[in-house]
């Protein structure tokens, strides 16, 4: 027994670089092979969970991006699957489920949305700088107005 758990320390020792690696140019912790599997932090593409704090230079995720807040100007990226924001999330075209208290695309949102959030179409009544989707409360919400969960369905 003394025998194995430095054995199976050093085994875990020289197995680890290959599991976990930060992609080149990636400001993140990746484990698993080949851009699958789970992601912490602002890793650029991804297959599998990834979780963030705020998307910079996002290109694309396939699967479960988690972020706490709406990407940089100039960070958002494609994701296809589950959005969730804790309590905001969005990207360039979102497709799939997003859940989140404010969802926004730049490009296109598509698939079913539940936000605590109000409708925001930017493009076609000129607000919000091109912004399009559902954007959190408070942003170009008139005085008075009573805040509600939406849930909708773009497509």
């Amino acid at each position: 027994m003394k025998r194995v758990i430095p054995t199976l320390a050093l085994a875990c020792l020289f197995a680890a670089p290959r599991a976990l690696h930060a992609q080149a140019g990636d400001r993140a912790l990746d484990i698993g092979p080949n851009r699958t599997g789970l992601s912490i932090g602002d890793s650029r593409e991804w297959t599998g969970v990834r979780l963030n704090y705020r998307d910079s230079r996002l290109r694309r995720v396939r699967g479960v991006n988690a972020t706490i807040w709406r990407p940089y100007d100039g960070g958002h990226g494609d994701v296809m699957g589950l959005a969730l924001g804790v309590p905001l999330t969005g990207g360039r075209n979102v497709q799939g489920i997003q859940v989140a208290a404010g969802i926004e695309a730049t490009d296109e949102l598509g698939g079913v949305g539940v936000a605590a959030a109000q409708d925001a179409d930017s493009a076609a009544d000129g607000g919000d700088h091109g912004r399009r989707g559902l954007l959190p409360l408070g942003e170009d919400q008139e005085q008075g107005a009573v805040p509600a969960v939406q849930v909708g369905v773009a497509v």
